[in-house]
């Protein structure tokens, strides 16, 4: 289902808001796809989206068009802005490298377009080294605010609106919740960020390891992350750790997935907050969530992107926080034979996540006009 341009105008006989999102990480994908959803319902904007894999497949399948820029990336950028005269920038967040959210970045600040970028992460503040950045970020809670001024210097406007990813979980919880199945043993999972991040292959390794000392019968599974889908080179690992164990690709919704497993371990991945929401919404328990960061390496990156070697939401209970293998297979143990663990992250998710009374896209949506509404007549068809 192909929405975009949107162009209605506002009520009092304003232009609508012209917003170019770019993104190229699949959380930035999913986080701008939510915006521009809840946004289009307000008949205040259009929209131009502009992005490269894993995020463009995001897009396409929550049926918003978008443009493909996989090469010659600053001549994608230059003819948006020509055709599409932006008035503000939504740019992603990434981990690595440079792509169309830097090159939009450089292309807005050199037009003088405002910028801003959703943080789908406490104090994430895109590639590492690069000095790039928004005009603001908004961002999910008061904690994730603290980090990001910390690391920025306070150079950088912050706005605590939430995250428009989880606006509709409530809503599809039954669906994903509907894929949950018997499968005779307590199914774990570990859900793999790219190999690129230092340590993240060692800690699948402490997993596996931590999963071959339980002493009861369990269901294993590598999740592979989007930007690194290589299954061979972690059934490698696994035939030789725990050769019962899958290797399962990135395909269905993550949801679904979380919503069908006892115990999610990752490092530090956006699939703990997107746990700790889908436990937000539900009534019950729906299972256990832990983040291993053993070794110096994995720690050190993440003091590097977030200005933290412990992810703020395990600092509240909304998950463990594990740094070495006897703790991980000590954690799982407990976890998988009563109900206290369970018990306690879901009262954890209930006292610190913070989800009533907030619509964070109609936050992000508030902002954007504030700083960009213009009452000058032009012809919307140029």
């Amino acid at each position: 289902m192909a929405r975009l341009p949107h162009s209605t105008a506002w009520p009092d006989g304003d232009l609508p808001v012209r917003v170019l999102i770019t993104a190229r990480d699949a959380g930035a994908g999913h986080q701008s796809r939510a915006f521009v959803d809840a946004a289009l319902a307000r008949g205040a904007f259009e929209f131009h989206v502009l992005a490269q894999d894993p995020a463009a497949r995001s897009f396409a399948e929550g049926g918003v068009r978008c443009s493909i820029a996989e090469s010659d990336i600053d001549t994608h950028i230059e003819r948006a802005f020509e055709a599409f005269a932006p008035d503000f920038v939504l740019a992603g967040l990434s981990g690595f490298d440079g792509g169309v959210d830097e090159a939009a970045l450089v292309a807005a600040r050199r037009r003088g377009v405002a910028t801003g970028s959703i943080q789908d992460y406490w104090g994430y503040l895109g590639p590492v080294g690069s000095t790039l950045r928004p005009d603001v970020f908004f961002v999910l809670d008061e904690r994730a605010r603290e980090l990001t001024l910390q690391r920025t210097g306070g150079s950088v406007e912050t706005r605590v609106t939430g995250s428009p990813k989880h606006e509709g979980y409530a809503a599809r919880l039954p669906e994903w919740m509907a894929s949950r199945r018997d499968t005779g043993h307590p199914r774990l999972v570990f859900f793999l960020q790219p190999r690129e991040v230092p340590g993240i292959v060692n800690n699948a390794e402490i997993f596996l390891m931590a999963a071959g000392r339980l002493r009861l019968p369990v269901s294993v599974t590598l999740r592979l992350h989007p930007a690194d889908d290589d299954p061979a080179f972690y059934a490698a690992m696994t035939a030789r750790l725990y050769p019962a164990a899958e290797v399962a690709r990135p395909q269905g919704p993550i949801e679904a997935e979380l919503c069908r497993t006892d115990v999610v371990v990752t490092c530090f991945s956006t699939v703990g907050l997107d746990h700790n929401y889908l436990q937000a919404f539900s009534a019950h328990p729906i299972g256990c969530l832990a983040y291993v960061a053993a070794g110096e390496p994995v720690r050190a990156f993440m003091r590097e992107v977030i200005g933290s070697d412990r992810v703020p939401g395990a600092e509240v209970g909304m998950g463990a926080m594990l740094h070495s293998l006897e703790e991980l297979a000590g954690w799982m143990e407990e976890a998988l034979t009563g109900d206290r663990e369970r018990e306690r992250y879901a009262d954890a998710v209930r006292r610190n996540l913070g989800i009533r009374g907030r619509v964070p896209s109609d936050h992000i949506a508030a902002y954007i006009e504030s700083v960009t509404r213009r009452h000058t007549p032009r012809n919307i068809d140029t």
